[in-house]
């Protein structure tokens, strides 16, 4: 049997959070990495979406969609764990700057590298918000993947 490689420490963006593709499919399998013990301790999940939500409201949004998952009920440890990844940011479409206030978030400071998920119809405005954040570059070079 082939040894798992161990990932490094990262921070996975998802924008449009809110929507169908994160609900059925990417918050679900972050959330059997966990319970498989495969995500790094300093991972941390952020959701970014157009809802005017903080960190609280987020996890509880979380919370919904993986109750309705897992009918059987939630591993309530792997559960507080994970709960500590996640972040939110507002990403509003009319909003100039919501891209550089992303380099802010604590969620970002120790980590080098991202995982970047876009789960929206158009991604133009996206690409163009993140090219002008610093969040498209490592905080150190040669940082990061």
């Amino acid at each position: 049997m082939q040894e798992m490689k161990t990932i490094e420490p990262c921070v996975v963006v998802i924008f449009g959070a809110s929507g169908n593709l994160s609900r059925l499919k990417l918050i679900p399998a972050l959330f059997r990495l966990e319970l498989a013990g495969r995500l790094p301790e300093k991972t941390a999940i952020l959701g970014c979406s157009l809802e005017p939500w903080d960190d609280r409201q987020w996890i509880e949004e979380v919370s919904g969609m993986l109750q309705s998952k897992f009918p059987e009920g939630l591993d309530e440890q792997a559960f507080e764990r994970f709960r500590a990844r996640l972040h939110y940011h507002p990403n509003p479409p009319d909003s100039t700057d919501s891209y550089l206030k992303l380099q802010k978030l604590p969620a970002f400071l120790p980590i080098a590298s991202f995982i970047w998920r876009c789960a929206l119809p158009s991604f133009r405005q996206l690409s163009t918000g993140l090219a002008m954040s610093v969040c498209s570059k490592s905080k150190k070079a040669g940082a990061g993947w």
